[in-house]
């Protein structure tokens, strides 16, 4: 999933990229239309389908959740996390151009910023999490980006028409947003068990929180809040996941027992299953076949 998030990221920075290399619509569009196609291509080529590849379904009702309530919380700062995410996408350069009166250009250079950030933080994160091997760890060190992050965010609001802090602001923003959203599917994994339907709901606060929260920051921006909205939008994004991420703590279930009940389970379908085998064995063999196969000739 980290690996998946970075590619995203790096792809995210591209699109203020073709935009510098041109203003023309149809030409962003064409120079998109060939990335895809070239992306197609590579997977037409490379598959990278394991055919030997099987899963067992029988185990996955073998452990079930007490429940997901620490799922739900994960997925309420997932939402704000994307949210905010999105949402500096879509309207960092419109606040560029309206708040600090700069050129389009430089709005665009403002969200390649942001986005390389993102990656760099994105990728920081990653290696990270392979040292953190308690779960407290992981947690406090999401708790330490969702502060720094707040606290670039708090920069740019308090600093409104300086331009060094603009910049400071949004590039340390997509820095410790970067890691925020790997450490989350991690802790989900470590405090939860690991399942489709604990995924699933992870993934509806991420693309929930991604078409809201804009829509939300849009709206207050028309109706007399203007560009400091998105900043506002920035900050609560940010901080608003510190007591989320208590809470989750607090709601968080020992695994354990759950495991041990999954290995008891497990012994005992598998005895039944080899009782069932031989039991068939017998009622299917003639009293010869059944000598021969218990007394080597």
């Amino acid at each position: 999933v980290g690996s998946e998030m970075c590619i995203r990221d790096r792809a995210g920075s591209l699109v203020p990229v073709i935009a510098l290399i041109s203003k023309d619509i149809s030409v962003q569009c064409r120079i998109l239309a060939l990335m895809v196609a070239g992306v197609a291509l590579i997977i037409a080529i490379n598959p990278q389908v394991d055919e030997n590849a099987s899963v067992d379904h029988n185990n996955e009702s073998l452990i079930c959740a007490p429940h997901y309530y620490v799922e739900i919380t994960v997925a309420a700062i997932v939402f704000s996390l994307v949210g905010g995410q999105v949402t500096v996408t879509a309207y960092a350069s419109t606040y560029a151009t309206s708040q600090m009166h700069w050129s389009n250009d430089t709005g665009s250079q403002l969200l390649m910023l942001i986005w390389a950030s993102v990656t760099v933080g994105r990728l920081g994160g990653i290696w990270d999490q392979q040292t953190l091997l308690s779960d407290d760890a992981l947690r406090s060190h999401l708790a330490m980006a969702l502060t720094m992050g707040s606290l670039a965010a708090a920069l740019i609001l308090l600093q409104t028409y300086n331009a060094l802090a603009v910049w400071i602001g949004f590039a340390c923003y997509g820095l410790f947003n970067g890691p925020c959203l790997s450490y989350c599917y991690d802790l989900n994994n470590r405090i939860t068990v690991p399942s489709e339907q604990s995924m699933a709901i992870v993934m509806f606060g991420l693309n929930f929180g991604a078409s809201l929260v804009p829509y939300l920051t849009a709206l207050a921006w028309d109706h007399g809040g203007g560009p400091p909205m998105l900043i506002l939008s920035t900050l609560l994004s940010m901080l608003l996941p510190l007591p989320l991420l208590q809470l989750a703590q607090h709601l968080q279930y020992d695994k354990i027992p759950l495991l041990l009940d999954v290995s008891e389970k497990q012994h005992i379908r598998m005895d039944t299953e080899q009782s069932q085998h031989y039991g068939s064995l017998v009622d299917t063999e003639t009293p010869d076949q059944h000598l021969s196969r218990l007394v080597p000739s």
